[in-house]
C-alpha cells in the first residue's frame, strides 16, 4: 500500500511546536514521507527530532514564501495545525496538495476558515496535541489514537553537546552525575512566571542541588551571586535538550512555569513539574504518557483562572502564581521524585492532566 506524503504547518510558539512533534514521529515511523514548515527562528528545535523529518523554513517575506513553494513539491496533503491567519495563508501559498485544518470550533483565528479545504471533526478534549491529532486522522482517513504516537524523547541532543554541558555544570558546582533540580525562571512582569522571590526561596530549600535556568528574556533579573545560574544569552535549544538528557541520566527533575523551555525539557524526556497560573493545563499541560510529569496550581480560588492573558488585571498581581509558596512546590517535587507507582505508566491521559 502506498504511503502519503504529509506536510505539517506549525510555524511558531515553541511549546506548541514541541507538543505536536509526536505527529511527525508517527508519520515517519509509519513509513510516510513527512515534512514540517516552521519559522526560521524555531527551526533549530525541530532539527533535534530523532526521525527522518524534512524541515522547511519560512521567513516573513513574499520572496521567501515563493521559494518555500518550490521546496514543497510532491506532498499529498498539508496539515495546518496552528489555525490562524498566518498558518492558513502559508498553507495555501505552498500551492501543493489538499489543505486540512482544525475544526471550526478549535481555530485560534476565524480568518483561518478561508484557507482549508477539509477540516477535522470537532474535539471535546481541549489539548493542543489531541486537536492536532484530529487533523492528522482526517488527512489519513483513519483514526489515529494517542497510543499510536511515539513516546518521549521527541528531541535528542548530540553526545558532544551533552558532554560540553557536563563540563559547564561541573564548573558551576553542579555534579552532573548525581540528581539535581533545574528551576526554569520566568521574565519579570510575565504573569505566567513564578515570582523570583519564591524561586530563590525554593532554590534555598530544595532537597536537590538547584540549577537556575535563565534565558534571554530573563537577562534583567537580579539574581544573587550565591545562586547557581545557567544563563543563556541567546536561544540554545540543543543545550536545553542536553540538559534534559542529564536530568534523565541522574533521575533529576525540571520545575518551572508553562513556557517553551519547560516543554522542551519535557519533550526531551525529563521528569517535569509544571507550575500553572493563568494558562489552561487542560490545553497546554504536558500530555501525560508517563507518571513522571505533573502540574501544580496555587491553592487559591480565582474565578478568572485560566485567563490566558499576558498581563494581569488584578490589583494584587498574578495571585495564581504568587500564591504558590516554595514549600508547596518542594513538597510536590519530592512526591514526584519518590513516586514508585508505575502502574499508570502504561496508560494515557484522556480527560485532563494530573494535578494537585
Amino acid at each position: 500500500m502506498s504511503k502519503d506524503a504529509i506536510l505539517i504547518v506549525r510555524l511558531s510558539s515553541l511549546g506548541d511546536i514541541v507538543q505536536a512533534l509526536p505527529l511527525a514521529g508517527y508519520l515517519c515511523l509509519a513509513g510516510h514521507r513527512a515534512a514540517w514548515v516552521v519559522e526560521e527562528r524555531f527551526r533549530a528545535i525541530v532539527e533535534l527530532v530523532p526521525w527522518p523529518l524534512e524541515i522547511l523554513s519560512w521567513k516573513r517575506s513574499l520572496r521567501a514564501s515563493f521559494a518555500l513553494k518550490e521546496q514543497a513539491r510532491g506532498f499529498d496533503r498539508i496539515l495546518d495545525i496552528q489555525g490562524n491567519w498566518k498558518s492558513g495563508l502559508v498553507s495555501v501559498m505552498l500551492g501543493r496538495g489538499q489543505v486540512v485544518g482544525l475544526a471550526r470550533e478549535d481555530l485560534r483565528e476565524r480568518g483561518n476558515l478561508l484557507f482549508s479545504e477539509l477540516r477535522a471533526d470537532p474535539c471535546e478534549d481541549r489539548h493542543v496535541l489531541v486537536r492536532s491529532m484530529g487533523v492528522l486522522s482526517k488527512a489519513l482517513r483513519k483514526k489515529v489514537h494517542v497510543e499510536d504516537l511515539p513516546r518521549r524523547p521527541w528531541l535528542v541532543a548530540s553526545k558532544e553537546r551533552t558532554e560540553r554541558l557536563r563540563g559547564t555544570l561541573d564548573g558551576l558546582g553542579i555534579d552532573p552525575t548525581r540528581p539535581f533540580c533545574t528551576l526554569v525562571l520566568g521574565a519579570e512582569g510575565d504573569p505566567r512566571s513564578w515570582p523570583l522571590r519564591q524561586a530563590l526561596d525554593f532554590s534555598a530549600n530544595s532537597p536537590l542541588p538547584c540549577l537556575l535556568l535563565a534565558g534571554p528574556k530573563e537577562f534583567s533579573l537580579e539574581i544573587p551571586k550565591a545562586a547557581t545560574v545557567l544563563r543563556q544569552e541567546k536561544a540554545q535549544p540543543e543545550e536545553l535538550v542536553a540538559l534534559a538528557s542529564l536530568l534523565v541520566d541522574t533521575n533529576g527533575i525540571a520545575v518551572g512555569h508553562d513556557g517553551g523551555a519547560m516543554h522542551v525539557l519535557f519533550g526531551a524526556g525529563a521528569k517535569t513539574l509544571f507550575l500553572f497560573g493563568p494558562q489552561d493545563p487542560a490545553r497546554t499541560g504536558p500530555y501525560l504518557f508517563e507518571t513522571d510529569a505533573a502540574i501544580l496550581q496555587a491553592p487559591v480560588e480565582l474565578p478568572c483562572r485560566p485567563c490566558l492573558e499576558r498581563s494581569c488585571a488584578l490589583p494584587e498581581g498574578a495571585l495564581c502564581m504568587s500564591g504558590m509558596g516554595a514549600e508547596l512546590v518542594v513538597g510536590r517535587m519530592q512526591t514526584l521524585l519518590h513516586s514508585e507507582d508505575r502502574t499508570a505508566s502504561q496508560t494515557v491521559r484522556r480527560q485532563g492532566p494530573a494535578q494537585e
